[in-house]
């Protein structure tokens, strides 16, 4: 936060001819570098990045355009699949924790133009599958779990997507 702050307050008493500068190689930027050669710019600090074997470890998570590298502190051993899912198995009881706009719906998290058009009725809102439903219920209805959806949305809005889903928890508007 105290980043965000001080680029703020850079901005604000930047020159006119700092502010010029920077609108310029902004501007150049964008209207020379395509998508591809960002993209392929981006790659390759990450390639750079995962090579500094000094700094810690680094693992991958995501899919597509949604792929993250993580980095951890030396010494971090991730987990193993079957282990967790072993461990689930046998486990007397469970909080299962699912963030709603990337866990629930991965297509939740919309640009300025996709907000633009939802709100303006010119696209429709996402809403969970019948699917998706389906499996929250399920863990719901399992005894040995407390099932939490999180999200910035309003609780109304999230009981409006959710509905009729015993035992599930809502934590709104974090």
């Amino acid at each position: 936060i105290s980043e965000i702050a001080n680029a703020f307050h850079q901005s604000l008493i930047m020159s006119n001819e700092e502010r010029i500068r920077r609108i310029k190689c902004a501007s150049e930027f964008v209207t020379r570098v395509t998508t591809r050669r960002w993209a392929l710019a981006v790659m390759l600090d990450l390639k750079g990045v995962h090579k500094n074997i000094e700094a810690g470890t680094y693992a991958g998570a995501g899919l597509g355009l949604g792929f993250r590298l993580l980095g951890m502190e030396t010494g971090f051993v991730p987990l193993e699949i079957n282990v967790v899912a072993k461990a689930f198995k046998n486990s007397r009881s469970r909080l299962i924790l699912l963030d709603y706009g990337g866990t629930i719906l991965s297509n939740d998290n919309l640009d300025s133009l996709q907000r633009f058009q939802v709100v303006n009725k010119t696209r429709a809102p996402s809403f969970p599958t019948k699917a998706l439903l389906n499996t929250l219920k399920d863990l719901c209805a399992d005894k040995r779990n407390i099932v939490f959806v999180v999200s910035g949305k309003e609780r109304h809005s999230l009981s409006k997507m959710l509905p009729n889903i015993p035992s599930l928890g809502l934590a709104a508007e974090h």
